[in-house]
């Protein structure tokens, strides 16, 4: 990182950083040497720094190097699923029309959690392609719930009978076939590490997961 001067032009103080951003890369291992730590790749690139800064998630990479079986994360009694989708034009637009310009969050009294998610409209003016993204939980009750087998996307409209609009549209009109993967809610709780002399730390939901069940 090339840190910049502020510069006053005016009324206008600008302070810039010279990043450099790279994306789809997967770290796979962290090597420290005298001069600081090295991030290895999946793609075989590494990157030498003086400071790595893991904010990756609640399954973090940077964790589990850290902390090794103390890095695990602790899996909660909930039914979890989460999953993108898109709909037919005219239902994605009394979606968007109904939900939060960003994010529907609602709870039910059978201790049930959905959020409902806008995540990108890539055409405007074609409904049909745009993402929602829809994730939910509840207290396991039976044993497709415990193992996240079963057709799932059944399992979760069986449970919105009496859920108020948009959620209960947004599930019934999900496609049939639409992939949703297995999926556990768990949460970290966290311990103390060492940084390595500060060259090495972690962030975010790496550091502290911030789950809506506890």
């Amino acid at each position: 990182m090339r840190s910049l001067v502020p510069v006053d032009r005016g009324d206008l103080l600008i302070s810039a950083f010279d990043f450099n951003y790279q994306f789809g890369k997967r770290l796979t291992s962290i090597e420290m040497t005298d001069s600081g730590p090295v991030a290895h790749f999946q793609d075989g690139t590494s990157e030498a720094g003086t400071i790595i800064i893991g904010a990756d998630g609640n399954a973090s990479f940077v964790r589990k190097w850290l902390l090794g079986d103390d890095a695990e994360p602790q899996i909660l009694p909930y039914a979890f699923m989460n999953f993108p989708v898109s709909y037919t034009a005219e239902q994605a637009r009394y979606i968007d029309k109904t939900m939060h310009p960003i994010v529907d969050v609602g709870v039910h009294p059978k201790s049930m959690y959905m959020g409902l998610f806008l995540l990108d409209k890539p055409d405007l003016e074609r409904p049909e392609t745009w993402i929602f993204y829809i994730l939910t939980s509840w207290p396991i009750a039976t044993k497709e719930d415990e193992e996240n087998t079963g057709n799932r996307l059944q399992r979760l409209r069986d449970r919105m009978d009496d859920w108020a609009e948009p959620f209960k549209s947004a599930v019934a009109w999900v496609p049939d076939g639409t992939e949703i993967k297995p999926d556990k809610l768990k949460i970290w709780i966290p311990k103390p590490w060492d940084n390595r002399g500060g060259h090495v730390t972690i962030a975010g939901d790496a550091a502290h997961s911030m789950t809506f069940r506890k």
